[in-house]
């Protein structure tokens, strides 16, 4: 499963190491460090980060999130599991699966499910619109690409066959 790096590209704070909206390290396309600010030798650490070499982490983990989601959710349709993926590579598996959502799934209770989402708006306004685009994706199957209009606001516009697809076996 190739990562959605259009939709997120630019919502994060850079390669290198940065503090995110929760004040912990974190680096390339948000790829957690540690609890807490990041620190000299984090930032020395990671300063040199390309895009090439962020990508390719993020393409790494979120093909984690997406072969654990495959193996323990079976049974969703694409536009659910992108979205159940992509929830699991921002907050990790672990988190997930102490969450309503997971419950939620695994009871396969899909209907509460977009209100699970919802409900996980810790972590700044940039959150609150990658939640509704999942629950836009868990629902109707699509995940909208966005621009940045050079405010740090990010405006839907239409995107066809932008959805991920599943793996060929």
């Amino acid at each position: 499963m190739k990562p959605r790096t259009t939709y997120w590209n630019g919502q994060t704070g850079g390669y290198g190491a940065y503090n995110d909206s929760l004040g912990n390290c974190t680096t390339g396309y948000g790829q957690f460090i540690h609890t807490g600010a990041c620190s000299a030798n984090d930032y020395s650490k990671f300063q040199n980060e390309s895009q090439v070499q962020a990508e390719a982490q993020l393409e790494a983990d979120f093909n984690r999130a997406a072969q654990w989601i495959g193996e323990n959710a079976p049974g969703l349709s694409d536009g659910q599991q992108d979205a159940i993926v992509d929830l699991a590579f921002n907050m990790g598996t672990a988190k997930l699966q102490t969450h309503d959502v997971w419950s939620s799934l695994m009871a396969g209770d899909l209907s509460q499910v977009p209100a699970d989402i919802t409900s996980l708006s810790k972590g700044g306004p940039g959150i609150i619109k990658r939640r509704a685009a999942e629950v836009n994706m868990f629902v109707n199957g699509v995940f909208p690409s966005f621009r940045d209009c050079g405010s740090r606001e990010f405006v839907p516009i239409k995107a066809e066959g932008c959805r991920c697809k599943r793996r060929q076996a």
